[in-house]
């Protein structure tokens, strides 16, 4: 029997009621590949879940996705952003596994790694399935890989692609695969030709769509042992822990850009704040053609992924270095009262769940004797406690003909980071003093 097909005493009965075949090695020379696929995908079937999280109320659907039992007959391995929903809002969701079989039963959350995107979920009765066990050892480069999962059909399907790289996002790292994951493959397992698991599905990258993210075996060995040492005895304990760890995440985030020994970033003549991520610049005009605005958005890794409707733990920056095509003092000035005034302005809010933004303004001199305008704005998770909602736009004087207007938004943050945040920013705007040297524009 190969390695992932472990059993448990415990449930040893229920197993050998059901016919389990062990997953072989696969060679070019003895069968093909197409043969190999079927193969493989009915022999893994009984490992694999269909994750059902639905409104408890009308008993619909909210969210689906797939996972595969690991550790135990009775626990699921799944991405957290598929069941993120049932600790946001835990009485209005009913979370359902559904077993290869037609088996449907309601189950419950007991471990979670917002930072990986992993969940370990716990059925009210165990699974007729072998589960698999993570194999931790490097990936080779162009390695054959097999990732499962139940997309929009009703079937579950594999994609295949290979191993490209390691990625690192924010505090985790993650492997990237050369095949195309579809809506609901959330949560599968990957698997290497052996029949190892070697990773869990999550998503497509949006830079490259056609290669995927995935999550690494040694994040599924870290929340197994999670899940066996300390398992929630509670919602609140999992609702307390999944609060915690969205600090965790705001600090790791926060220490990487307000590092004393970071290098200063600039934009045009002016210097900001960034993450570690690549930015994306941009040029363009506004209406009456009379200025010209370079962006610089820049994004945190945290909320990738992380959360499918309030992606919390994301913290964006856009810089706009507005410049006057007359070389005009009043033009700039002009230009970066409009931004700012466009800027300042918050939604509403979107749903139940977030309170009302409360608001402050305030106008100060920086030491370096110039003039700077910022807006603070933030609203309270009203299910989430401890968690908010948070905006700062921030102007610095105009020099000569040109002007900066900055833009911070952090979705899912709590007061504490929130503040050091603020004042990573602000030093940076305390300590600006434009440089007017010769310089070439982006």
């Amino acid at each position: 029997m190969s390695k992932y097909m472990t059993i448990s005493f415990r449930n040893l009965i229920l197993i050998l009621t059901t016919a389990i075949t062990p997953v072989l090695a696969w060679s070019s020379s003895n069968v093909s590949e197409e043969r190999f696929q079927k193969q493989q995908l009915e022999r893994l079937r009984p490992s694999l879940i269909d994750i059902n999280l639905n409104l408890s109320r009308v008993d619909s659907l909210s969210a689906r996705g797939s996972g595969f039992l690991a550790g135990r007959q009775d626990w699921i391995i799944t991405n957290f952003h598929v069941v993120d929903q049932k600790l946001h809002r835990y009485a209005d969701h009913r979370l359902l596994v559904l077993g290869s079989k037609g088996q449907r039963f309601n189950a419950k959350i007991i471990a979670v790694d917002v930072a990986a995107d992993l969940a370990v979920l716990q059925s009210d009765y165990p699974l007729p399935g072998a589960f698999l066990t993570p194999h931790t050892e490097p990936l080779t480069k162009g390695e054959k890989l097999y990732a499962y999962g139940k997309s929009e059909g009703d079937e579950f399907r594999v994609s295949i692609g290979t191993f490209t790289r390691n990625i690192r996002d924010g505090s985790v790292s993650e492997l990237v695969f050369s095949g195309r994951l579809e809506a609901g493959m959330s949560g599968g397992p990957v698997l290497d030709s052996r029949g190892r698991l070697v990773g869990v599905n999550q998503s497509i990258m949006l830079e490259h769509p056609y290669d995927s993210r995935l999550v690494n075996a040694e994040d599924v060995q870290k929340i197994l042992t999670k899940a066996a040492k300390s398992p929630y005895a509670s919602a609140d304990a999992a609702i307390q822990d999944m609060v915690q760890q969205y600090r965790d995440l705001a600090t790791f985030e926060v220490d990487v850009i307000s590092k004393p020994n970071r290098p200063k970033d600039w934009l045009g003549p002016f210097g900001v704040l960034t993450t570690d991520r690549t930015c994306d610049h941009r040029l363009y005009s506004l209406a009456d053609e009379r200025f010209e605005i370079y962006r610089l958005k820049c994004e945190s890794s945290n909320g990738s992924a992380r959360d499918g409707e309030m992606n919390l733990g994301a913290i964006e920056m856009r810089h706009y270095w507005l410049i006057s095509r007359g070389g005009s003092a009043w033009r700039a000035a002009a230009a970066s009262k409009y931004m700012m005034e466009y800027l300042r302005k918050v939604p509403e809010p979107e749903s139940r769940e977030q309170g009302a933004w409360t608001c402050h303004f305030k106008r100060h001199t920086n030491t370096q004797s110039l003039k700077i305008d910022v807006q603070t704005c933030s609203r309270p998770y009203l299910r989430i406690p401890g968690l908010q909602d948070y905006r700062l736009r921030a102007a610095l004087e105009v020099t000569d003909h040109e002007s900066m207007v900055s833009a911070l938004e952090a979705n899912g943050i709590d007061p504490k980071n929130m503040e050091r945040l603020t004042l990573a920013w602000l030093n940076r705007f305390e300590r600006s003093k434009p440089d007017l040297s010769p310089k070439v524009k982006p």
